[in-house]
Formats: C-alpha cells, structure tokens, sequence
C-alpha cells in the first residue's frame, strides 16, 4: 500500500468517526464499547444542565477528527520525499500510542469486540506508517515544489 492510500483510508476513519461525534450521533457508536455520553451525568448525580456537557465535548472531537482527517486528505501526494518518511514517522508514533492506549482501555474498561478493532486499526496504521517510513525514497519522487513543464 502506497503512503497517498494510506493517508486516505486513515483520513476516511477519522472524517466518518469525526461527522458520528460531530453529528451528536456520538451514542450510536460508544454503545458498542458499553457505555453512551447520557451516563455521564447520571453517573456525576449531576442536574440537567450538565446532561449536554459530554456531547457539547463530543462534538468537539468530532470537528477536530474532520480537521485532522482534511489535513491528511491535503498531505497525500506528499510520495516517498523525506517530508513524506518524516510524516508517516509522526503518524506511526501516534498510532502506535493510539494502539498503545486503546489495548489498555480495552483490557481494563470496554472489553468488547469494538475495543479489539480499534487496536487492531490503530496497530495496522502503525504498522503500515511504519513501512512506510523505512521505505527507500524512489527515484520517481519528486520534491513538493517541483512543477511539471507541459
């Protein structure tokens, strides 16, 4: 898998999981790690006022996931240049602490198949970012600034 493939199937993950937070449909998808933002208040023993507080948060993290999946989308064609290696060894450090943190998670609190498949998505990015920056730089690359002459 090329890094512009990758980058775009991340930048899907987090544009479609950022629009379910951004969209207040943020229940719909916790639910499969047993628990949903309304039990937050209730937990708390909080008044009504504070019921819309975890969903004013989930909302967000849903417009920075869409940000950040926007800004993915922008770096694809950024091919095999040292910007590209140093890049996809920025997006493998961060989702190995994302695969790191979500085994954790699942272990001590979800405990659900929805936990496991977010690790493994963190760990195959990881994985795949990983690959990506040890790749040798090909000698197709060209740098960002280049223009083709028609």
């Amino acid at each position: 898998m090329t890094l512009r493939n990758l980058l775009m199937v991340h930048a899907a993950l987090l544009i479609s999981t950022g629009v379910l937070f951004w969209a207040g449909t943020a229940n719909l998808l916790l639910q499969g790690y047993g628990f949903s933002l309304g039990d937050a208040s209730q937990i708390a023993g909080e008044g009504a006022g504070t019921t819309y507080a975890p969903h004013a948060l989930g909302r967000l993290l849903g417009v920075v996931c869409v940000g950040f999946g926007v800004l993915l989308l922008a770096l694809r064609d950024i091919g095999a240049s040292p910007f590209g290696r140093r890049v996809a060894g920025a997006l493998c450090a961060t989702s190995a602490v994302g695969a790191l943190a979500a085994v954790t998670q699942q272990v001590a609190v979800w405990q659900s198949a929805a936990g496991w498949v977010t690790a493994a998505v963190f760990l195959l990015l990881a994985l795949g970012y990983l690959a990506q920056s040890l790749s040798p730089q090909r000698a197709s690359a060209q740098p960002l600034h280049a223009v083709t002459q028609p």
